[in-house]
């Protein structure tokens, strides 16, 4: 029994799909006479080992006889025809292993390479991705440091500012009870700061803390927060003031005088600043052209209370009464203007209407619906108020209405002329104003004085007959009747009621 030496194996897939054990024996070198005697061909020996076959091959190998009873019956007896034999089986199994190996390498070479590429490109995409968003959230992150880092810089520089610098001149008003807040607040809308928090966190630790002074105080933009915190909470900085209301239904003409009679300044200087800010003011496109009223910003001077200086101008008093008004016809009134469908200045015509019809603001919206209800039907407004306004120049002042009156000629008024007066007949509240923005729906056409009740308020009605048999069945007090009546008394030239 010669030695033999395992030196190979491989595994191969039969068309059967079972593998094949191929088994590589190498004979070990032999004494020079025994090599002689082999055949080079014999010198490597090829067992194949084969795994067991399912049961229907079996089967079919039963009926067809084993491979080794059929290499049994064809072994010859001698030792040559061994030896040839073995030679023959072993060249063709070489050759039929050979190309078996060699299809068995390209399908194998084939699925590797498919799941290989199949895996690389599966890592491969979570590996794009993942790079996408890891740039993605570093320049996120680089941006918004880049942000807080240059925000948080303008507020330290602020902070940090040890001395002023020259600047624009501001004058800012403190209302009296104001909290360090508001004051932050009111310095940073005026311009005199750029952000509230440097302020208060320097009035947090300044030795003033709590010691800021209200009223009207000569600023500049240039200034440190040091010097604006101490020129506040110290004397000399806030300027003499004088306190001046506006009442709510006073006319250009009312402010005017009234502003003269307090030793303000005087009447004209402050009418012609009026006139001469109609320009450039925030509305100017929508005022009426200048020759058709008497004053182009009538209604716009909003009723309120104002800290004036001794040496405030015209222009500076004018100015800041018409942004307090922008301050109060904010975005929310703005917008209620346009899904009414109207302008700013309509809206103020209204308002000033239903400031002088009533003294009771829950009117307000009630005679705000009669305007809509009269204008609707193509009704004269017949509103007593806009008689008295062309009668008197604005000024009002008068105690009773006479039909002679009523018959003024002027676009002011609204027993002549049909539809809305020329422009504003005065400064409306702000509750005048949200009551003609939100007006009361109902089927009133007419309104008078109760005078029963003599309080101001008014009686409704939907029918001409039901307003004058109120009229008939009612007596004035013995108190003069107001300019701003909706039931004129009979004068002595008629005996007939005014019609609303």
């Amino acid at each position: 029994m010669k030695d033999y030496k395992k030196t190979d194996e491989n595994i191969v897939k039969k068309e059967t799909g079972q593998p094949e054990t191929e088994i590589i024996i190498k004979e070990p070198e032999q004494p020079d006479g025994v090599s002689e005697a082999l055949s080079d061909n014999a010198s490597d020996i090829r067992v194949h080992y084969k795994p067991e076959p399912p049961e229907e091959e079996k089967e079919e190998a039963a009926d067809a006889g084993s491979p080794e009873e059929n290499s049994i019956a064809t072994t010859g007896s001698s030792e040559e025809n061994d030896i040839a034999t073995t030679d023959s089986s072993e060249e063709n199994d070489s050759s039929v292993t050979e190309k078996e190996l060699q299809r068995n390498r390209r399908s194998k070479y084939s699925v590797e390479d498919i799941r290989e590429d199949s895996s690389d490109e599966m890592t491969e995409k979570p590996s794009k991705a993942w790079t996408v968003f890891k740039t993605t959230l570093l320049a996120l992150v680089l941006f918004l440091m880049a942000v807080i880092l240059t925000f948080g810089y303008s507020l330290w520089k602020e902070f940090a500012r040890p001395t002023s610098a020259d600047g624009k001149d501001i004058e800012v008003t403190i209302e009296e009870g104001a909290s360090t807040k508001e004051v932050a607040k009111e310095l940073r809308e005026a311009g005199v700061i750029r952000y509230e928090s440097p302020f208060l966190l320097k009035m947090y630790f300044s030795d003033y803390k709590g010691k800021l002074r209200y009223g009207t105080f000569q600023l500049n933009d240039g200034m440190c927060l040091d010097d604006i915190i101490k020129g506040m909470a110290t004397g000399g900085a806030q300027k003499k003031e004088l306190v001046f209301t506006i009442p709510e239904g006073y006319t250009i003409e009312m402010t005017a005088k009234k502003l003269e009679q307090e030793g303000i300044m005087s009447a004209k200087e402050f009418t012609d600043a009026v006139k001469e800010a109609a320009s450039d003011f925030v509305y100017a496109g929508q005022l009426p052209a200048a020759d058709k009223v008497s004053y182009q910003l009538q209604g716009y001077l909003y009723p309120d209370t104002y800290f004036i200086s001794e040496d405030m101008t015209g222009e500076e008093l004018v100015e800041k009464i018409l942004k307090e008004f922008e301050t109060k016809f904010d975005a929310s009134r703005q917008e209620a203007t346009k899904n009414a469908g109207m302008t700013v200045e309509e809206v103020l015509i209204r308002a000033s209407l239903v400031q002088k019809e009533t003294e009771k603001p829950e009117e307000y919206p009630i005679i705000a619906g009669v305007i809509n209800n009269r204008l609707a039907k193509d009704m004269k407004l017949q509103f007593d108020s806009t008689a008295v306004y062309a009668l008197t120049d604005g000024l009002y002042g008068i105690g009773r209405v006479t039909y002679n009156d009523l018959k003024v000629d002027s676009p002011y008024n609204t027993y002549k002329y049909k539809g809305l007066p020329a422009g504003p007949i005065c400064s409306p509240s702000l509750e005048a104003i949200d009551g003609v923005l939100y007006p009361q729906e109902h089927k009133y056409l007419y309104f008078q004085i109760d005078k029963t009740k003599n309080d101001g308020s008014n009686l409704f009605f939907e029918t001409y007959e039901e307003h004058t048999a109120a009229s008939a069945t009612t007596q004035a007090p013995e108190t003069e009747t107001k300019a701003t009546k909706k039931e004129s008394e009979p004068d002595k030239n008629t005996t007939e009621n005014i019609k609303q």
